[in-house]
């Protein structure tokens, strides 16, 4: 199902380790680089996933802001309303409308971070092989 996210993090990836495989010349894993580029290329996949997120990241930020700015007028309504669920609902997506607040930022962005980060967990135990054929993490 979400397997082009997964292509496409396993590629940012090995771009990333190819790009560190170039400035550290590939040095044996004995070595103490071995194992740099591709702690780096893990790093920067990270900074990578953070930039791509940050205008999320943002637009969560203001529909907090605009929530807390609500918090005094939904408790009127609580008061309201009392045990009538349904009309507080109404009554709150009526308020939320006018005043042109999303609550459901807040709410997506956790789920896309936890379903990112779980691919992301997926594709290093898996990452793509080296130039030289010999797995990731794997010495031989």
């Amino acid at each position: 199902m979400l397997d082009w996210l997964y292509t496409g993090i396993s590629w940012v990836m090995a771009r990333w380790h190819s790009l560190w495989d170039l400035v550290f010349g590939n040095p044996p894993a004995e070595s103490a680089l071995g194992g740099l580029s591709w702690v780096l290329a893990i790093v920067f996949l990270v900074v990578t996933i953070r930039l791509i997120l940050f205008p999320l990241f943002v637009k969560q930020i203001k529909s907090q802001r605009a929530m807390q700015e609500l918090q005094p007028e939904l408790a009127k309504l609580r008061k309201q309303y009392g045990s009538d669920r349904q009309g507080m609902a109404v009554a709150q997506q009526a308020l939320m409308k006018e005043r042109g607040v999303n609550p459901w930022p807040g709410a997506c962005r956790s789920c896309r971070r936890s379903r990112s980060s779980c691919r992301c967990s997926t594709s290093c135990a898996g990452s793509p092989r080296t130039s030289r054929g010999s797995t990731a993490g794997r010495t031989s």
